[in-house]
């Protein structure tokens, strides 16, 4: 079976507990994709469709990132076993744990040190082996964590002999990049700029002209709903709005599913229009405002690939709000810079759109179904080779 790997698509946080990164707070390698520092995560100076001010993590970066943790010992037939008496699991989620099993004490007859991590290799499929099926010697590979830099472990999926690479290969998925990330941090600080502005002319304070706001918020944005309906467009529709969606008054919130979220998006684009000039900072509001809405725009227009001058507005879009929004005083999460980096690679990796890891959640329950009749001996090559057969007969199937 041939096959051709052209992005994978990530939520965020298999960016850190499936790929293998740093957490995103880290202050020196909060980036899969390059290798910019917490202080510049949200710096849009110097980046333009053809420069990026750090370096990125092409095949060579992320090679050398690994190689440098990685030690590779032979392990001759009289010392596997003080060898296995001397690993443990060590369970501990606290930062400097060692996440895996590795030794509890050092061994210089290998020159190994206390915490080295025992990994998956060639000649050790399963780390969790107890090696009496082995024939010795055997070379093992291990990790060292001290010499960590911007890779937790070795993740078979990036490699140069099949072209693949953090950041060529790594897609970020819209819906929690945008719609669960730059969209909703921006419509928080924005309903919340509408409730102490208090454009509904409610009585209270606090928490009780939030209870007082949101039904009329609720009368409006099913007008809103009706109106585009009557206009043939359509969106994914909040069944209800009630206080509760909106948190507190000191911990403002917005309980939106993410198709939910885009929508609302639009419409307070048309509520700013009736309530704006009750606010302050109208023009301000409409200038951070307008580039999401014409990037989520762009990547309806082009659900699969960005012509030149999409790459280019899209790009600058992006930094665009981010300077907007630092003007605002909106408090940036690290999704800002991933905005970034679905804008710069929109010119190789095509649309945003492509990266979008729901629309493949359809075959996890088919996927399951074929994994059920594998036996684990044969599961890779029995689950790929029924599934090419079986999905492309049940496409076949739908036609009729």
């Amino acid at each position: 079976m041939t096959g051709a790997l052209l992005l994978i698509k990530l939520d965020m946080a298999e960016v850190v507990h499936t790929m293998g990164f740093p957490q995103w707070g880290s202050l020196r390698y909060g980036c899969p994709c390059c290798d910019v520092i917490l202080a510049e995560l949200y710096n849009v100076r110097y980046i333009d469709n053809v420069s990026w001010p750090c370096k990125r993590h092409d095949a060579e970066a992320y090679e050398l990132a690994c190689s440098s943790c990685e030690l590779d010992r032979v392990i001759p037939a009289d010392t596997w076993r003080s060898l296995r008496a001397t690993l443990h699991y060590d369970k501990r989620l606290y930062t400097h744990a060692f996440r895996g099993r590795c030794l509890q004490a050092d061994m210089p007859a290998l020159d190994l040190k206390k915490g080295d991590r025992l990994e998956p290799s060639h000649s050790l499929r399963d780390v969790g082996s107890d090696f009496d099926h082995l024939a010795w010697p055997q070379t093992f590979r291990f990790w060292r964590r001290s010499q960590e830099t911007s890779t937790r472990h070795r993740n078979p999926l990036f490699s140069d002999d099949i072209g693949t690479s953090p950041d060529r290969t790594i897609a970020f998925d819209w819906l929690h990049c945008l719609s669960w990330g730059v969209f909703k941090t921006f419509l928080i600080w924005f309903v919340h700029q509408l409730w102490e502005a208090n454009v509904f002319g409610v009585s209270g304070t606090g928490a009780a002209l939030i209870i007082a706001s949101v039904p009329l918020l609720k009368i409006r944005l099913f007008d809103w709903y009706a109106q585009e309906r009557a206009a043939g467009r359509s969106h994914t529709e909040v069944q209800d709005l009630v206080p509760a969606m909106f948190g507190k008054w000191e911990d403002p919130k917005l309980s939106l599913f993410a198709s939910e979220m885009n929508a609302f998006l639009l419409f307070s684009e048309a509520l700013l229009e009736h309530v704006g000039h009750l606010l302050p900072n109208l023009q301000r509001i409409r200038a951070c405002m307008t580039p999401l809405i014409r990037c989520y725009s762009l990547i309806k227009a082009h659900p699969f690939v960005f012509p030149p001058w999409a790459c280019q507005e899209f790009l600058d879009c992006a930094k665009v709000h981010i300077i907007k929004a630092q003007a605002l005083g909106i408090s940036l999460v690290p999704k800002h810079h991933f905005f970034l980096e679905m804008s710069w690679k929109a010119d190789y990796q095509g649309s945003p759109g492509l990266g979008a890891c729901w629309t493949d959640e359809s075959i996890n329950r088919f996927l399951k179904q074929l994994s059920a009749g594998a036996h684990r001996a044969v599961f890779h090559g029995r689950v790929l080779d029924n599934f090419n057969l079986a999905y492309s007969w049940r496409a076949k199937r739908r036609r009729y």
